[in-house]
């Protein structure tokens, strides 16, 4: 009996330091994923002698973007980046509170489906070209109650133009910009590919 109360005894502690190491793996887990995340955040490049983070080059980038006045957001999670649009005037207005650019100049520079079109496809590849710590994109643009948004990422990018992306991006206009932004034909096959109408 007093075997059966001891090895019962002992189970018991295994079993309670086991547990104990499970949640101390776990919390380290997400200890070492938070680590990981804010050294991802502060990773910095050298442009034009300015130390620069990479949310900060993305912002710059994002900003030069067809409409770049009108990127509301552009944040990078990991290695993609999630620029965001204006959804309206109002919200234009808010963050360019100077700009001398009136509620018809915005809705007719949007005023055909081939501007947007043009902004999505066009934006989504450069942004991965211009930035090599990039691997995929979501652009997120809302207009007159609808959501266009566009997402790709450098590896699908290869399979639908079928060469790889450094190669493409030698002869970007030839290779990319001619055939898929302003060929109609290759932008509605881009974005019927890659992009999406809500």
């Amino acid at each position: 009996m007093n075997n059966l109360i001891k090895i019962i005894s002992i189970v018991g502690l295994l079993v309670l330091i086991g547990c104990k190491a499970d949640k101390k793996d776990v919390s380290t887990d997400k200890e070492v994923e938070k680590e990981t995340q804010a050294i991802e955040a502060k990773k910095t490049e050298t442009i034009k002698g300015k130390e620069k983070s990479h949310s900060e080059i993305l912002e710059l980038e994002a900003s030069r973007l067809r409409a770049g006045g009108s990127v509301k957001s552009a944040v990078l999670i990991g290695d993609k980046a999630v620029i965001k649009y204006v959804k309206d005037f109002k919200e234009y207005k808010s963050i360019n509170p100077n700009s001398r650019v009136t509620e018809e100049d915005l809705a007719n520079y949007w005023s055909t489906g081939k501007a947007i079109k043009k902004a999505l496809v066009d934006g989504s590849v450069k942004l991965m070209k211009k930035m090599e710590f990039i691997n995929e994109t979501e652009i997120e643009l809302p207009i007159k109650g609808k959501v266009y948004s566009i997402s790709v990422s450098k590896d699908k990018l290869e399979k639908f133009t079928g060469q790889p992306f450094k190669t493409m991006c030698e002869d970007f206009g030839k290779s990319f910009s001619d055939k898929y932004v302003y060929n109609e034909s290759g932008r509605d096959k881009f974005f019927k590919t890659f992009g999406q109408i809500k």
